[in-house]
């Protein structure tokens, strides 16, 4: 603004108008970004690869921080919301189920050689042992979780089809049905990984003790064994419980003892089953005691025909 004398004079602005023009990001952008980027992960669908690869974009302090929580759990927290979180993964989970099954096959087959060290003649490397523990330990931590998910999938749709006919659950449907159906798929599947993720980390203590298992001493097998199973079993009850209680208030119990039920079934055959009695210790031991007693029944048939022909010169 001029005046008389023609100087300008500066008039000051409000200061709404001066905050608004400048203002500076604060940094929001980066972390809008950074959640954007999130949001395109998550939107993924389970048909693509890029689904399942970022569930093996994991670091290894990550790895290493569930491995701990694992081996030593704790009650007062929950491994899916302080240690999976923001995403559960499947590469430590996939090494730990591979690592048990070498252990265990390689392990069951140099006790066995040692159980039959001084009892047979020669011992050959068992095969059917890497099928056999590879076959057990991947179906059972595979099919248990999607046996527990699947109970809580059902569930959840029978309690909403239940409601259906309340305003705020056709409001709530209506709302589901704007909503892109490869985000609510993604969300599915990322509950199932949860689950699979947390028993495949379950298996962790189970790693050592099948090396341990070697040690040609009974009774420490079986403190081994209740140690894994005790270790085990309470990280599965820890983690699990808070969500089998939201969905089944009523049959938690049931479900909690079912599932460490198949917990112990599983420990118990892999312990029995590959550190006791190998089949190719049982049929070579077989054969020796077979080829034995026919040597006896030969020397013996020999030692009667010659008491047979010297009776006979004797009469002569």
């Amino acid at each position: 603004m001029s005046t008389s004398n023609g100087d300008y004079v500066r008039i000051p602005l409000s200061g709404s108008f001066d905050d608004q023009v400048d203002s500076e990001p604060q940094g929001n952008l980066e972390h809008e970004t950074d959640v954007g980027d999130k949001q395109t992960d998550v939107n993924y669908s389970p048909l693509t690869i890029k689904f399942y690869q970022q569930y093996f974009d994991v670091d290894t302090s990550q790895v290493l921080a569930r491995l701990a929580s694992a081996v030593v759990p704790n009650p007062r927290t929950n491994f899916i919301q302080n240690s999976l979180k923001p995403r559960a993964d499947l590469y430590g989970p996939f090494w730990i189920a591979t690592t048990l099954m070498m252990a265990s096959a390689i392990g069951g087959n140099v006790s066995n050689y040692l159980q039959s060290r001084g009892e047979v003649s020669s011992w050959h490397y068992d095969f059917q042992k890497v099928t056999l523990t590879s076959t057990v330990i991947y179906v059972y931590w595979c099919l248990t979780p999607l046996v527990l998910h699947g109970l809580m999938y059902f569930r959840r749709n029978s309690v909403k089809s239940q409601s259906n006919n309340s305003e705020s659950d056709l409001t709530d449907l209506l709302e589901r049905s704007d909503s892109d159906s490869s985000f609510r798929n993604s969300k599915r599947v990322g509950k199932f990984f949860d689950i699979l993720s947390t028993y495949g980390y379950s298996l962790t203590i189970f790693v050592p003790v099948a090396i341990l298992w070697m040690i040609q001493i009974n009774i420490l097998q079986w403190i081994l064994f209740l140690i894994a199973v005790v270790v085990s079993g309470a990280f599965l009850v820890f983690t699990l419980t808070p969500s089998i209680r939201k969905e089944y208030p009523k049959l938690a119990t049931p479900i909690l003892i079912g599932l460490i039920v198949v917990h112990c079934g599983f420990s118990l055959a892999l312990m029995i089953s590959f550190f006791h009695g190998s089949p190719t210790v049982h049929h070579s031991v077989t054969q020796t005691v077979y080829a034995n007693q026919q040597n006896l029944m030969g020397n013996s048939k020999q030692i009667s025909n010659a008491t047979n022909s010297l009776s006979l010169k004797t009469k002569s």
